[in-house]
């Protein structure tokens, strides 16, 4: 079956095995990105990058996980990734995410371990409880403190409440500095996996400000 051939094509500290529960990543369970994506970069150049990238896993039976992008980059990765006989899954923190990572793999891998094992662990949401009116927009923010907005998904606000879909090792630098970044904040936490963000969807890209009028609470 599907786990005796992984099993057969298995190579080095990143390839994959067929144990008792199924097929299981050794080492860190994915295979990071090589390159981050240049945000300038055109559709047809992200296109091009991510299918030598999933060409790869595929035939390597590794996994490879992309930034977060854009719902244009993601419809274009995934129909060429279609056509050459890659796995591309999405994978954005919640269900009807708009921006999200792409894991691209072997079909067979995700026959053998199922979907959703592959796409686990690759993006997580953060609730915020802050005033959202006195800082700075949340993109900046997030720049400021040294998280880049590739590593960033979707931002949704809904009122005083924000959530932040994150690359996992985002999570604790995000967790530390917007207590300081943000002005007031009484909650930064992880949410629950099964929790569906609410809330208006926010633009992910730097906001120009002006000094002169700025109210926001200023890291120190």
């Amino acid at each position: 079956g599907a786990a005796r051939l992984a099993a057969s094509h298995a190579q080095g500290s990143d390839a994959w095995h067929a144990g008792s529960a199924g097929v299981l990543l050794l080492g860190c369970g994915f295979k990071p990105p090589k390159t981050a994506l240049r945000a300038s970069s055109t559709v047809s150049e992200v296109v091009r990058e991510l299918e030598g990238r999933g060409v790869a896993a595929r035939d390597d039976w590794t996994v490879d996980v992309t930034d977060f992008l854009e719902p244009e980059y993601l419809e274009a990765v995934e129909a060429q990734c279609s056509k050459l006989g890659i796995a591309c899954l999405r994978v954005g923190g919640y269900e009807k995410a708009a921006r999200a990572r792409l894991v691209l793999t072997n079909p067979d891998l995700v026959d053998a371990s199922g979907e959703e094992e592959i796409k686990q662990g690759h993006a997580v949401v953060l609730y915020v409880e802050a005033d959202f009116a006195n800082s700075d927009p949340l993109p900046n923010v997030l720049d400021n403190i040294g998280i880049s907005l590739d590593k960033v998904g979707d931002i949704r606000l809904d009122g005083g409440a924000a959530y932040i879909a994150l690359e996992p090792d985002a999570v604790k630098v995000a967790t530390r500095l917007l207590r300081r970044a943000l002005a007031d904040v009484r909650t930064c936490e992880v949410l629950d996996a099964e929790y569906e963000p609410e809330g208006d969807l926010q633009e992910v890209q730097l906001v120009r400000i002006d000094k002169r009028a700025k109210k926001g609470k200023s890291l120190k």
